[in-house]
């Protein structure tokens, strides 16, 4: 049985956006992902490739981290992504 790696962010981009902006966020072994989340809420996303996300800014974020959730675990940004008021 071949079990899935985990995932990985390596950017995104961009690095400051408004509430409900569109950012893309890139990686490796997005190809089953749960769920994302901006600063602890959960954001709407479009899955383009294994190691690509177009991800929507929540209403209410605050500056914070990625967190991308897939089947093999879960990993946060190493840099925080700022929303500006």
């Amino acid at each position: 049985m071949l079990l899935a790696s985990p995932p990985s962010i390596t950017s995104f981009s961009p690095a400051s956006v408004a509430e409900m902006a569109k950012i893309v966020v890139l990686g490796k072994n997005f190809a089953h992902v749960k769920w994302v989340k901006v600063d602890g809420l959960t954001a709407t996303f479009k899955l383009d490739s294994a190691g690509k996300l177009t991800v929507t800014i929540p209403a209410k974020a605050r500056s914070g981290k990625i967190e991308v959730r897939t089947s093999a675990g879960t990993v946060s940004s190493s840099k925080k992504l700022t929303i500006k008021a």
